[in-house]
């Protein structure tokens, strides 16, 4: 399969998307979440990189923070299975790491 996005390519990250983010972390409004199918940008969980992927299935897991023990996380995984750096390697995807939505604008 070839690759979604090129090096060319520029992608738009509609940041409020899904909420006002506050800047110490976390959200002032949140309106929305990622849907299965969406792309979004996010910020690995185990570094600071940067990452486009399609949300694959939203996950709920225990003891990350929420008033009732669990929280929504994302299981984020690339177009190309056999290349791809994306969940199956560093693992769900709170949504405190996720950027925004992102609309790519092929030949620019």
């Amino acid at each position: 399969m070839l690759p979604g996005l090129k090096e060319s390519d520029l992608v738009f990250v509609f940041k409020a998307a899904y909420g006002l983010k506050n800047p110490w972390g976390g959200y002032f409004l949140r309106w929305s979440e990622p849907q299965e199918k969406q792309i979004v940008a996010a910020v690995r969980p185990d570094s600071a990189a940067v990452f486009i992927k399609r949300v694959d299935s939203v996950v709920r897991i225990e003891g990350w923070g929420s008033f009732d023990g669990a929280e929504k996380a994302y299981i984020l995984l690339g177009d190309n299975k056999y290349e791809s750096i994306d969940s199956r390697e560093f693992g769900p995807v709170p949504m405190n790491n996720i950027l925004g939505r992102v609309f790519s604008l092929p030949g620019f």
